[in-house]
C-alpha cells in the first residue's frame, strides 16, 4: 500500500453517512491522514486504518480517548490531533510522540506506576489550565511543549525526575507564578521558553539546571532576576519587561559579554525595588533556613506555652470550684449531724 495514495471510505452503521476518511500521506508514506474521526462512534471501523508509524487526526471529535486507543496498531508510535474537539486524552505508554494542536483539550491523563516511552508531549492552543498531573512519570521525556494555553501557575519541582528533559516551552500562557517546594533538578535542560506571560517575579535560586543555554523571558512584567545563577547561560531575551535600571547597570558593569541579549537590553526608569544578580550563597541559604526554622519553632513553643498557661488557669479555677463544693458539702453534713443530735436529745427527754 506504500508508494501511492489510497482512499478508505467508511460508512457508519449508525446514521448511514460517511464519517471519516483515511489517506496515506503523500509526503510521508509512513503516515496516515484521518479526517473527521469520531470516538467512540467510529471504533468498529478503526481496524480498516493502515498500520503506520504516524496517525494524523484532523478535526477529530473525541470526548475521552482511552489509553488503549492505538494498541491495535503495532507500528504506530506517534499520534497527532490537529483541530477538532478532543476534550480528554489518556497517554498510551508505548507512544513516543503525542501532539495536540488547536484542539479543545482540557485534560491530559498520565497514570502513576507506568513505564512510558513518551519523548515529546505537545499541547498547543488547547484549553489546559495546568501542567498535567504525574508528569514526572514520563522518564524519557525530552520536550514538554505547552504553548498558548490557559496556565496561570507552575509548580516546577513536579518535573523532578525528568533527567532527559531538554526543552520546556510555556510561552503564550497567563503564567503569574512559577514556584517550588524545594530544589528543582533538571540536569539536561538547555532551553526554557517563558516569553509572553504575566510574571512579575522569577525566583530561580532553587533551580539546578547546569546545562541551561537559553532563557527566553520577553513580554513579561519582570524587573530583574538572579542571572548569575546560571553559569552556562548564553542566550536571553528580556524585551517588553519593566527592567530595573540598577539591575541593568550592574549587569553591564559585570561585563556579561558571554550572554547575548538577542532583543537588546533597556530599562524602565520608573521601575523600583530590590534587585539581585546573584543568589545567596549555600551558607547564607542554610543559615536562612535555620533561622526560619528557629523562628517557626519559637512561635510554636510560644503557642504551646500559652495553651499550657490557659490549661493551668482552667485547672486553678476548677480546683477552686472543687474546694468550694467540698466546703458546701461539709457544711451540709455538719448541719445534718447537728440536727440528728438534737432530734435524739429531744426523743430522750420525751421518754
Amino acid at each position: 500500500m506504500k508508494g501511492f495514495s489510497i482512499m478508505l471510505l467508511f460508512i457508519a452503521a449508525l446514521d448511514g453517512i460517511a464519517t471519516f476518511t483515511a489517506n496515506i500521506n503523500k509526503r510521508d508514506q509512513n503516515a496516515v491522514d484521518i479526517r473527521d474521526f469520531h470516538w467512540p462512534g467510529d471504533a468498529d471501523w478503526m481496524r480498516k486504518i493502515p498500520d503506520e508509524n504516524f496517525l494524523f487526526f484532523i478535526d477529530a471529535v473525541v470526548d475521552i480517548l482511552p489509553q488503549n486507543f492505538t494498541n491495535q496498531f503495532k507500528k504506530c508510535h506517534s499520534t497527532v490531533f490537529y483541530g477538532g474537539d478532543v476534550k480528554t486524552i489518556h497517554i498510551n505508554p508505548k507512544l513516543v510522540n503525542v501532539v495536540l494542536e488547536r484542539t479543545s483539550t482540557k485534560n491530559v491523563t498520565i497514570e502513576g506506576g507506568r513505564f512510558y516511552q513518551l519523548e515529546r508531549l505537545q499541547c498547543s492552543e488547547t484549553h489546559l489550565k495546568s501542567v498535567p498531573e504525574n508528569i514526572n512519570q514520563l522518564k524519557k521525556l525530552k520536550y514538554l511543549i505547552l504553548t498558548h494555553n490557559l496556565i496561570e501557575t507552575v509548580q516546577l519541582d513536579l518535573l523532578n525526575g525528568l533527567d532527559n528533559l531538554i526543552g520546556i516551552l510555556l510561552y503564550g500562557n497567563y503564567i503569574k507564578h512559577i514556584y517550588s517546594h524545594g530544589l528543582v533538578s533538571l540536569p539536561s535542560l538547555t532551553s526554557f521558553h517563558l516569553q509572553n506571560n504575566q510574571m512579575k517575579h522569577l525566583d530561580v535560586c532553587s533551580w539546578s539546571m547546569p546545562s541551561l543555554f537559553e532563557l527566553l523571558l520577553a513580554g513579561n512584567k519582570l524587573t530583574h532576576f538572579a542571572i548569575n545563577h546560571f553559569s552556562g547561560l548564553k542566550r536571553v531575551t528580556m524585551a517588553r519587561n519593566p527592567i530595573n535600571c540598577a539591575w541593568e547597570n550592574s549587569l553591564l558593569l559585570k561585563d556579561k559579554s558571554d550572554i547575548k541579549f538577542e532583543d537588546g537590553l533597556s530599562c524602565d526608569k520608573e521601575s523600583e525595588g530590590v534587585f539581585v544578580l546573584d543568589c545567596p550563597s549555600n551558607f547564607d541559604s542554610r543559615l536562612a533556613v535555620i533561622e526560619q526554622t528557629v523562628l517557626n519553632n519559637s512561635q510554636q513553643f510560644a503557642a504551646i506555652n500559652k495553651k499550657i498557661q490557659n490549661i493551668e488557669e482552667l485547672l486553678k479555677n476548677l480546683s477552686g470550684k472543687v474546694i468550694e463544693q467540698r466546703n458546701v458539702s461539709n457544711d451540709i453534713i455538719e448541719a445534718f449531724y447537728r440536727s440528728e443530735i438534737e432530734r435524739t436529745s429531744q426523743t430522750k427527754r420525751n421518754t
